[in-house]
């Protein structure tokens, strides 16, 4: 069956519609409005410290993810669950703002669900798609989300700079409690041969130590890049967020508007024989345009183009990454890989909000971002020259 006549992941792109709409209104809103309500760029690392330090421990949920008999209701029940904190943090906005102390505690409850909601969708495309169409359903997936991210970040944008910031937040809840429904109406049921005999933590690390030592390489590599994941949501934030919220909107969105470039080329031709080089590549270019976006604050047009070249090489990773664990994972071992492997660039992405803000508090921004990138750029060539194993990753 192709995939346009495959019902389910008709419906599952409906889902991944919904809820990477809501999520780019909640990412495009929550930085600015830390930045806003504190003016500290540190108060902004914290926030998103909350936020990927629970990230870094989706490990928990695996285990849950892959016990289930049917994977939609945990998705389901997460999303909904976004959907109901997300009101209560719009809500918190509208009645209570600047609080800062309740926004840290709904930032976590809702980082916790997305644990279970992300670590779940891992499981998904392997059920309802044949196997050789899972490259390609990925990188329509990433297309199609990353479209929807454009669309959020548009009318999130709209939202932040001319509107109150709640209304984004309020959208969000709206869209993940839709999300949420229709995941109802995709059955997602492992047969009893394919769960997992043995579902428990330790089991899932040892299965990747035993049999797929190339994904740990893969998340290693991701890992030590993903310290700076965070760097361009800070820069923008820290440039613009409160001194011009339409110039920070603008380019946050043209950020991810490079994402849903790189969904699309991927969508036309994965690169499995060519993945360890595709991903270095990209490191090497992020590192100069990394350092490139906050260099440079003028005319806009140039800072479009470097922030939408900033945003492809940037997330080119995700959908190489949902590939390669997809193709060669086994359905019983999901879960738990894609969560223990997310670990690796969990924790250094908390670190990155931490150390990101401190080092520019002390040595200034242009300092921090120049070391930031020459760094990048020149660990992605040492890994390419004196590390073949990340160099020649690849599905065989």
């Amino acid at each position: 069956m192709g995939l346009g006549s495959n019902r389910y992941f008709v419906a599952y792109c409906m889902k991944v519609s919904a809820s990477n709409l809501g999520y780019t209104l909640y990412m495009i809103t929550i930085p600015a409005y830390a930045y806003i309500i504190s003016r500290s760029i540190f108060f902004t690392g914290l926030v998103l410290f909350i936020e990927y330090g629970i990230y870094s421990m989706t490990f928990l949920a695996g285990p849950l993810v892959d016990r289930a008999k049917d994977k939609r209701y945990v998705i389901s029940g997460s999303e909904i669950g976004i959907g109901v904190s997300a009101l209560l943090l719009g809500i918190s906005m509208l009645y209570e703002p600047g609080n800062q102390y309740l926004l840290l505690i709904l930032i976590g409850i809702i980082a916790v669900f997305w644990d279970i909601a992300w670590t779940a969708d891992h499981v998904v495309l392997p059920l309802i798609v044949d196997g050789n169409d899972i490259g390609k359903g990925n990188g329509i997936l990433s297309a199609l989300g990353n479209g929807h991210v454009a669309a959020g970040l548009a009318i999130g944008g709209f939202l932040f700079a001319i509107l109150e910031p709640f209304n984004s937040i309020l959208l969000y809840s709206g869209c993940l409690l839709f999300s949420g429904m229709i995941m109802l109406f995709i059955p997602l049921r492992v047969e009893e041969a394919h769960r997992a005999s043995d579902p428990g933590f330790r089991m899932g690390w040892k299965y990747l130590i035993e049999e797929q030592k190339t994904m740990i390489i893969f998340a290693l590599v991701i890992g030590v890049f993903s310290i700076f994941s965070n760097a361009p949501v800070l820069a923008v934030a820290y440039l613009y967020g409160a001194s011009s919220p339409f110039t920070y909107s603008i380019l946050f969105s043209v950020f991810y508007v490079g994402s849903m470039i790189s969904g699309l080329i991927l969508t036309r031709m994965f690169p499995k024989r060519s993945i360890g080089k595709t991903l270095l590549l990209t490191y090497l270019l992020s590192g100069a345009l990394l350092f490139l976006s906050v260099y440079r604050t003028e005319p806009i047009e140039i800072l479009i183009l470097i922030w939408a070249a900033l945003g492809f090489s940037y997330s080119i990773h995700t959908p190489l990454f949902s590939t390669f664990l997809q193709t060669i994972t086994s359905k019983n071992m999901l879960g738990r890989a894609a969560s223990n492997l997310y670990t690796f660039r969990g924790i250094t992405s908390t670190a990155g909000t931490i150390l990101i803000p401190v080092l520019v508090s002390k040595y200034g921004l242009y300092p921090s971002y120049l070391s930031f990138g020459v760094l990048i750029s020149l660990m992605a060539m040492v890994l390419f020259m004196v590390v073949p194993k990340v160099r020649d990753l690849r599905i065989d």
